[in-house]
């Protein structure tokens, strides 16, 4: 009987390990947290209403610190455990709160020899921001801003060893809206109309082109291949936002401001 047992212990070994794994894959995340909730206390960001699994579940997350500026939103993720046996990341990851949403595709590969991610890849990413949740950045540059800004089917990939972004795609549409801000020691309103931002690549390097609702174009932003990035202002957009540029015979096609600095 012994030797029966024995010539079957590699089987009786799959069969644990196989149950081992769809244990860990199907046991609930509820349960998990009974294990960790007190540890995870601790931290600034409160987890709750946790459900499903470590792989596809829910949850929601919240401020623990007044000082912290996070509202209350729900979380959702669809992971692939069978991609990160492989080192792989597949994760289909949604976010929804009262004043943001976004849901997209994560995706990367790991190299076991550098113990780094190869790249880092998200795919199909669309969203919505009201300016309110920009409220704390814009106010330390003295800026108020109104209306909502849209993503749609924004996609992009960072190459981890060459830092460098290699692939970006997709739109950014601004709503509208009224802008307050300082210019010439003057506090100025204006109303700005609906903006539409277009992401691509032109010979290597990434860049997001700024435009109206008829094509004109009104900005550039860029990253070179070597980590150089910049943003290039047309006259257009000073005359959108009401103010004038000291030289009469720029157009409104003119380069009025530009300017660059190593970013990756």
């Amino acid at each position: 009987m012994f030797s029966t047992i024995w010539s079957s212990r590699w089987y009786l070994l799959l069969a644990f390990i196989s149950l081992l794994i769809f244990t860990i894959f199907l046991t609930p995340l509820h349960f998990i947290w009974s294990f960790v909730e007190d540890e995870v206390g601790q931290l600034p960001i409160a987890i709750d209403q946790p459900s499903g699994t470590l792989w596809s579940g829910k949850t929601r997350l919240s401020a623990n610190n007044a000082n912290l500026p996070l509202e209350s939103m729900a979380i959702e993720w669809d992971l692939s455990p069978w991609a990160l046996l492989l080192g792989r990341l597949n994760l289909n990851l949604a976010v929804d709160s009262q004043n943001m949403r976004f849901q997209g595709l994560v995706s990367s590969q790991i190299n076991f020899a550098s113990r780094q991610p190869q790249y880092i890849q998200i795919d199909e990413l669309s969203g919505y921001i009201d300016s309110s949740l920009l409220t704390p950045v814009l106010s330390k540059e003295g800026v108020s801003a109104s209306g909502s800004i849209e993503l749609s089917d924004l996609g992009g990939r960072f190459d981890w060893s060459e830092r460098l972004i290699d692939q970006v795609s997709g739109q950014i549409s601004y709503s509208g809206g009224s802008v307050d801000f300082v210019a010439n020691r003057q506090r100025v309103k204006s109303e700005i109309p609906a903006i539409f931002g277009a992401l691509g690549m032109t010979d290597a390097v990434a860049e997001i082109t700024f435009s109206q609702v008829d094509s004109s174009p009104l900005a550039r932003a860029y990253i070179q291949p070597d980590g150089w990035g910049g943003v290039a202002v047309r006259r257009r957009t000073l005359d959108m936002v009401g103010q004038e540029w000291q030289d009469p015979s720029a157009t409104a096609d003119t380069v009025v401001f530009e300017v660059s600095q190593k970013i990756l």
